[in-house]
């Protein structure tokens, strides 16, 4: 059924001759917004989302003497949610990566996930694996995510006490192969957390870790855990 226009009332036969006001979102007809044909053809995704109509412009511009305070308050509440935000994206859910898998044919990344778990002991369920193709060939790193966030949670908790290798994976890998297993971070939060174990590398941090997507550090036994939210923190080590 199609879409009637607040202002006329008639038909929208086609979507992209509508525009939603970002306010009450009602729909409207582009030339009922107040836009020519070629005016409305420039307007950018960003523009089009920021479109507020009439009627909610003289609504607005009424209780602007009312606005400072709300303003204020609702600015804490969205940077108390954007920082909750960031977090919940920056944490890739039940995943997490195998580093430094060596690549073969006919390989079953579950197989090799599973192997693993057995020699840490633990009891996992798989739902997917794969495997990351990097440009240089170099980085050989397998995703895997398991059921549940608890039981990926286990998992990482007993296979960071080992220390393993290629060999212990199959029999024909090397020894000198070591294998990481480590939380699923987005992109960004892998470059920093890199950009991180280098600078206490420098500076001779003894701990650098991830827990929860969060990158925390300490100097030394004993030592306050900082947390590294941005590159400005690690100037600060």
């Amino acid at each position: 059924m199609p879409t009637e226009c607040t202002n006329c009332h008639d038909s929208i036969i086609h979507d992209e001759d509508s525009i939603v006001c970002s306010t009450c979102t009602s729909v409207f007809h582009f030339f009922c917004a107040g836009y020519n044909e070629n005016a409305f053809k420039k307007l950018s995704n960003n523009s089009k989302m920021r479109f507020v109509c009439n009627k909610c412009k003289t609504i607005g511009s009424g209780n602007k003497s009312k606005l400072p305070d709300k303003i204020n308050d609702e600015n804490v509440i969205s940077k108390k949610k954007l920082e909750e935000l960031i977090t919940s994206v920056n944490f890739m859910g039940n995943q997490f990566d195998d580093f430094s898998i060596p690549k073969t044919v006919n390989e079953n990344w579950c197989d090799i996930v599973q192997v693993i778990a057995k020699k840490s002991n633990s009891n996992i369920m798989i739902k997917s694996a794969y495997r990351i193709h990097s440009s240089d060939n170099k980085t050989n790193i397998i995703v895997a995510e398991l059921e549940t966030s608890d039981m990926r949670k286990d998992f990482l908790s007993k296979v960071k006490s080992l220390r393993l290798n290629a060999n212990m994976i199959h029999n024909s890998w090397s020894t000198d192969s070591k294998i990481y297993v480590n939380e699923r971070l987005t992109k960004n939060r892998r470059t920093l957390f890199s950009k991180t174990r280098l600078a206490c590398k420098e500076k001779r941090y003894k701990y650098v870790w991830v827990n929860n997507a969060e990158i925390l550090v300490k100097k030394d036994d004993g030592e306050k855990t900082l947390r590294i939210k941005s590159d400005k923190d690690i100037k600060k080590l």
